[in-house]
């Protein structure tokens, strides 16, 4: 069902967009790349790039994100072709050091130790959150037959909470022995 009409009559401001798209690699690994980019549709001073017309990407960030079908981060490559700061791009050799780390429960956590608060960019970060549910997206049906999602998503939304449908046909066994 779509939003009601809006009350009243606006004027549109800010355009944020986020693209994501998952990729089976012929080596058997996974690409996952995503972008965000910001614009205002109105032009404004930046006293760092000097004035941006209405629709110019006053952030414009990409991530490619190899995975291996475990989750694991083989390889990362991240972009920022357009930022407000002179600095923002040197913040993107930094997410190399989430090589060899492993897309799973901690993952938000994980990121912020190491590419978090001054170490990162907040933009990049918020884009890469929003990948790793395209990882799962991507690779999880493609896991062997009979493998059904992993517990852990029970309690994780409306849909899988405890004692729903979907939970008791997806994991019985979990509902039978009080195991998530």
């Amino acid at each position: 069902m779509p939003l009601p009409p809006p009350d009243g009559d606006r004027e549109a401001l800010h355009d944020r967009r986020i693209e994501c798209v998952g990729y089976r690699r012929a080596d058997g690994a996974f690409d996952i790349e995503g972008r965000l980019t910001d614009a205002k549709r109105y032009a404004f001073p930046n006293a760092f790039r000097g004035g941006l017309a209405p629709g110019e990407a006053l952030h414009d960030m990409a991530i490619r994100m190899t995975v291996s079908a475990d989750y694991e981060i083989l390889a990362i490559q991240v972009a920022a072709d357009a930022g407000p700061y002179a600095d923002c791009a040197d913040a993107t050799a930094r997410y190399a050091d989430l090589v060899g780390a492993r897309i799973a429960p901690g993952f938000t956590a994980l990121t912020q130790r190491r590419v978090g608060g001054i170490c990162g960019c907040t933009h990049v970060s918020e884009l890469l959150n929003r990948m790793t549910t395209v990882a799962f997206q991507t690779i999880a049906p493609l896991r062997p037959t009979g493998q059904p999602p992993t517990r852990r998503l029970v309690n994780s939304c409306y849909a899988y909470r405890e004692g729903g449908g979907v939970a008791a046909t997806t994991w019985p066994s979990a509902a039978a022995d009080g195991r998530r």
